[in-house]
């Protein structure tokens, strides 16, 4: 339920601030006065558009707060706890717009997107505009206004879900259809490419270890000849090599160390040089003597990578990542060859959703066709009401042999004005007048089963006036019982009905205009209902009216 508003600089409203009682309130002025701004304002707190136009000239900013009660809504505490927010009894939802146009949302102090504000709005309030009557012509929000009567919606959103189910079965059916085509088409070439790369067989590392071998066996003759020069200048022949060379002058420095101890550190190095050069001679000695030098491995290393290169030039691979791409290669065809064992179990699915997508949809045929006969009367029972006391209003439906987002079949609104007159659909049938009669019947039967604990009209009653107008109010009052209703109106016999009334005013000072929302006192409520009584002229006689209205009301 709504608790309070409070609208800061949004166009002629510089500052409102009102409780919002249970029940039923009126809110009344004079055209133009600025009604349907507190209705905007409602509008833009709970996620509509935001607009520049809003910002009171010379403001920076436009605001408006709206505080709700939320404890016992169910809906309200599931959207908070799917999106994050703790659970709560009061939820306070402000929304800001600069005079540049950006906006912001918060709730609870916390940021939230205009998607996700109008979605908590669904479960908060519901506006039935001045749109509404156009609206009501369109087969798809006759459709909505049944399945809401039915039970809440809940049938058409057990179907909705098994719809979606069904499409989306047959979605995923229809793409992996589409990958088997394409895999088709290129597991012959994919074929191709493993078999070949099984015949050569790449292994891991196998390109770098024959790189290497390849540039040691190519490289023989040089390394044989500078392994022998080594060798001889570490070896020597008559004159003895460096290994000879360097053990002769340890030996002469070792006479010295004894008298000159200074020496000992350049003997130590000497002994160490010694033991490097003769293990230098060993090594090298060794790999000298050990060295394949073998032209038939050469050649037979050369043709292995002149082959690996050329593959991988032909796979666009870089050589030491053939290996890798021959692996994939293999895993992408295994899975090609393998790519249809799915398709039997995504058809058995599509049947299955299909089929529960037929049954949900049987089910909401059924649900729609009795609720319809008992709108049909109940409507026709409020028309009556509504001093139209020969009208008749059916329902039909236009039914396909294909189901679509809203099942089976949409709503057809039928209309019967008057006795002896051709009935045929609302939309061509209905004047102006009596679309209001209608819609305003319409939506009295509905809107006590939607979940939205506020319901706001906005001049629900238009085109309607004199003793209509009484009916309406009544209605609008037996409405109120079970939920929270805002009602701008212009008939003084509904504003009567209310049980709070708000009366907005504009007054210029300056050149500035700016518009009052207050809510009126027992006396003051007198004298509105006079004004819209007898306009600008208040006697005596439209002061009892007034009275008289309100007493009876």
């Amino acid at each position: 339920m709504l608790e309070a508003l409070t609208i800061q600089n949004l166009a002629t409203l510089s500052q409102v601030d009102l409780e919002i009682t249970p029940g039923f309130t009126a809110i009344t002025g004079e055209t133009g006065a600025g009604k349907s701004l507190l209705l905007d304002a409602l509008e833009l707190a709970l996620g509509e558009r935001a607009d520049a136009s809003l910002v009171r000239t010379g403001a920076e900013r436009a605001q408006v707060s709206a505080v709700f009660r939320v404890g016992q809504l169910s809906d309200t505490q599931n959207w908070l706890a799917d999106n994050d927010f703790d659970a709560t009894d009061e939820l306070i939802v402000r929304r800001s717009v600069t005079a540049e146009g950006r906006s912001k949302a918060v709730v609870n102090g916390i940021p939230i997107t205009a998607g996700q504000l109008k979605t908590l709005a669904a479960t908060l309030v519901h506006l039935h505009g001045q749109q509404a009557h156009h609206q009501l012509l369109e087969p798809r929000e006759q459709t909505r206004m049944i399945d809401a009567y039915a039970d809440g919606g809940r049938a058409y959103a057990h179907y909705s879900v098994a719809y979606r189910a069904w499409k989306a079965a047959e979605a995923s059916l229809a793409h992996y259809q589409d990958e088997i085509a394409e895999a088709s088409r290129e597991q012959a070439l994919l074929t191709f490419q493993v078999e070949e790369l099984n015949a050569f067989q790449p292994a891991d590392d196998e390109y770098a270890a024959l790189d290497q071998t390849q540039r040691q066996l190519a490289g023989a003759d040089h390394f044989l000849a500078v392994t022998a020069s080594a060798l001889a200048q570490l070896d020597g022949h008559e004159d003895g090599g460096l290994v000879d060379q360097v053990s002769r002058l340890r030996a002469a420095m070792s006479d010295l160390v004894e008298d000159h101890p200074t020496l000992a550190e350049a003997d130590a190095l000497l002994d160490q040089a010694a033991i490097s050069l003769d293990e230098s001679a060993r090594v090298i000695r060794h790999a000298h003597a050990h060295l394949d030098v073998d032209p038939e491995r050469l050649a037979q290393v050369e043709a292995r990578l002149s082959e690996w290169l050329q593959l991988a030039r032909k796979h666009r691979v870089e050589p030491d990542a053939l290996a890798a791409h021959w692996q994939q290669l293999k895993a992408r065809l295994d899975r090609l060859q393998t790519s249809q064992e799915a398709l039997p179990a995504l058809e058995a699915h599509v049947r299955e959703t299909a089929a529960q997508a037929e049954q949900a949809a049987e089910a909401l045929s059924e649900v729609r066709a009795r609720c319809g006969i008992e709108l049909a009367a109940e409507v026709t029972r409020n028309l009556q009401a509504l001093h139209m006391r020969d009208a008749q209003f059916d329902v039909t439906w236009r039914r396909s042999d294909e189901l679509g987002v809203m099942g089976r079949e949409t709503a057809l609104f039928l209309f019967t004005p008057n006795a002896g007159q051709a009935g045929g659909s609302l939309s061509k049938i209905a004047s102006g007048g009596e679309l209001s009669r209608v819609s305003l019947a319409i939506e009295v039967i509905t809107a006590a089963k939607r979940a939205s604990p506020t319901l706001v009209f906005d001049e629900v009653d238009v085109g309607i006036g004199g003793t209509t107008a009484a009916v309406v109010g009544r209605m609008l009052a037996q409405l109120a019982t079970h939920t929270q209703l805002l009602v701008v109106t212009h008939q003084p016999q509904v504003a009567a009905a209310a049980q709070v009334h708000i009366h907005v005013a504009k007054q210029t000072h300056a050149g500035s205009t700016e518009s009052q929302a207050l809510v009126l006192s027992d006396a003051e409520r007198v004298e509105e209902i006079a004004r819209m009584l007898g306009g600008t002229t208040l006697t005596e006689t439209t002061f009892a009216m007034a009275k008289e209205l309100l007493a009876n009301a």
